[in-house]
């Protein structure tokens, strides 16, 4: 469930601002408080201050190889170019509050906070005609980043040997056109790139797999056939397709398939060892609370289907 508040115009000497809280109750809940200030026709600058907590699990056929808990407290300065209500060029500066700890693997997290932060560069443009089930349309996102976090030390855990950073860049581009009037067809693109000898702190590596269009972290990637945040890894280059059938009423059917590499290695990175592949058959109803889906897919790491059930719109 999510509860939002929103004022307009909250002090009278700041025109043309709003202030808007969002709660998410669930299971990993978090909270949203956003300050925006429109200057002008085009232009906008804020500040958005973001409380996560997150519980997420890898597994490698069916044995759990790791289970992370979250909690990432984080401010937002930015500033926004919005040519038209399709895209939006965005600026900003973050501070990142992290703790992420994992209960079952042996990869250098401790269970303490630590605060990373970075610089980012975003460009978007989204016409598509539906949140859920669409026909036609682009979806575009573009975003690099610079991120500054503390040295690691020789036993892989982070220490104070000097201040570091490392260029993440993340690019996602979706097309969707119809065909005829019961069916579409979508290509989509997807790649991300860490720039530099350093290591990303594993806050902010690709977690890739699993159906989810979770939007608490913008590096949780979705992919046919993996488990939920089945790989987290440094670089990666994926394709997309998928072919969607309106066959009755508000009942579809979404055949997809996702292919691509993935490794932590930028030597390794096309090596034949890095690919994957996944596929899978979606049945999906148009309901007023959102999209229902039951999905199975399978891929070439796993030995076993992957199944995937959605109720209600994401948040």
């Amino acid at each position: 469930a999510l509860v939002n508040f929103t004022v307009r115009y909250l002090v009278k000497s700041i025109d043309r601002s709003t202030l808007s809280m969002d709660i998410n109750i669930a299971e990993n809940p978090y909270l949203k408080v956003k300050f925006s200030k429109h200057h002008r026709k085009y232009f906008r600058y804020g500040a958005d201050v973001n409380i996560y907590s997150v519980n997420m699990s890898q597994y490698d056929n069916r044995k759990l190889t790791n289970s992370y808990s979250i909690q990432d407290n984080s401010l937002d300065l930015y500033a926004q170019l919005v040519p038209n209500q399709n895209q939006q060029i965005r600026f900003g500066a973050v501070a990142d509050y992290v703790h992420m700890k994992d209960f079952v693997g042996d990869n250098g997290l401790e269970n303490d906070y630590h605060f990373y932060s970075y610089l980012y560069l975003n460009y978007f443009y989204e016409n598509e005609d539906a949140q859920s089930f669409v026909r036609r349309g682009w979806r575009i996102n573009l975003t690099g980043k610079c991120v500054f976090f503390e040295g690691v030390n020789s036993e892989g855990t982070l220490s104070t040997v000097g201040l570091q950073n490392s260029f993440v860049v993340h690019g996602d581009v979706m097309r969707t056109f119809p065909i005829g009037k019961k069916n579409s067809l979508k290509f989509g693109l997807e790649g991300g790139y860490k720039i530099g000898k350093n290591d990303v702190p594993n806050f902010y590596k690709f977690y890739v797999g699993g159906q989810s269009n979770m939007k608490y972290f913008d590096n949780v990637i979705s992919f046919t056939g993996l488990d939920f945040v089945d790989k987290s890894v440094d670089h990666i280059a994926i394709g997309k397709l998928a072919w969607q059938w309106n066959f009755y009423k508000s009942l579809y059917s979404t055949v997809s398939f996702d292919f691509g590499y993935m490794s932590d290695s930028y030597d390794e990175w096309f090596d034949s060892n890095s690919f994957v592949a996944g596929a899978g058959i979606t049945l999906g109803i148009d309901t007023i609370l959102g999209p229902v889906e039951l999905s199975m897919m399978k891929s070439n790491v796993n030995s076993r289907p992957v199944g995937f059930i959605n109720v209600g719109y994401w948040f």
